[in-house]
């Protein structure tokens, strides 16, 4: 009798994302060539929670929701622990997966067991100048060959559920930036590669503005660290950073990217500035006398 093909289940987490952007992921997932058992929707605590009653339509979708913002780790560690699938998709909102991403990786992972993690290569769906700027500055660069690489960037990932569980999973402290390259790093520790695959089978849909890649720019910055980094901290990285990429660019001639370097140092400040505030705002000293 022939065995039945191994389970896979995938993970999605979000925060205050709106309806459509869950809903072109959500559908993307569903249409896989190998599909998913189940797909585990996380809402992380959003402040305007999603209603879940419009996705009714979707099958073998399952709804968990964090009463408070815990993160990237910790959300998908709920799921990898609810989960009984072999493999397990970590997947971010935002990314479009093609119909055959599961059926393409899982056969990496099967033919190889030395190898603990799998991605492949991403594009933008437009390829308009922020889109560039952000795939030049805020995404990993892979030009290569498949093959091994140091780690796998976070927007779509697939894993042996068993050795994620034998690492100790996502580190629940790495709540913003870094929960990727500590995850390959440690599978890397116990004997497990950490492996590209050069075939295109995710695009980002990512809303490219000003506005989001100057956010973006300060929780790079500040990771995991926001409610103990001060100003000058802050803007001594910032602005290191701004003078290393200007420089880059008036070298490579890439003179439209200097306005855009500009935006998002100053915006980024600016975002950071409004971040303490309303850290500041949820978490008053109480001052005893």
């Amino acid at each position: 009798m022939r065995a039945l093909p191994a389970s896979v289940d995938a993970v999605v987490t979000f925060f205050n994302e709106g309806t459509a952007a869950i809903r072109k992921t959500l559908e993307a997932l569903l249409r896989q060539e190998r599909p998913f058992s189940t797909i585990f929707l996380v809402d992380d605590g959003s402040t305007d929670p999603v209603a879940t009653g419009v996705f009714g339509e979707y099958p073998n979708v399952q709804w968990l929701h964090n009463e408070v913002n815990m993160g990237i780790s910790f959300s998908r560690n709920r799921v990898i622990q609810l989960s009984t699938a072999e493999y397990i998709a970590c997947i971010n909102i935002d990314v479009i997966l093609h119909p055959r991403w599961t059926t393409e990786l899982i056969r990496l992972l099967e033919q190889d067991p030395g190898i603990g993690c799998v991605f492949s290569r991403m594009e933008p769906e437009k390829n308009n100048l922020l889109s560039a700027w952000r795939f030049r500055f805020h995404e990993q660069k892979y030009n290569l060959p498949s093959g091994e690489v140091k780690f796998a960037p976070g927007h779509a990932v697939l894993f042996r559920r068993c050795e994620l569980l034998s690492a100790g999973a996502y580190n629940p402290a790495l709540k913003r930036v870094g929960e990727d390259y500590d995850i390959s790093l440690r599978l890397q520790k116990s004997g497990l590669n950490t492996w590209y695959c050069n075939k295109s089978l995710s695009v980002s849909i990512q809303q490219d503005t000003l506005a989001n890649l100057s956010r973006k720019q300060m929780v790079r910055i500040t990771g995991n660290n926001l409610e103990t980094m001060t100003g000058e901290v802050f803007f001594r990285r910032s602005f290191r950073i701004f003078l290393s990429r200007v420089m880059r660019n008036l070298g490579k001639g890439r003179l439209l990217f200097l306005p855009i370097d500009v935006i998002v140092f100053v915006r980024g400040f600016n975002y950071f500035k409004k971040a303490k505030e309303k850290l500041k705002f949820n978490n008053p000293v109480t001052v005893c006398s």
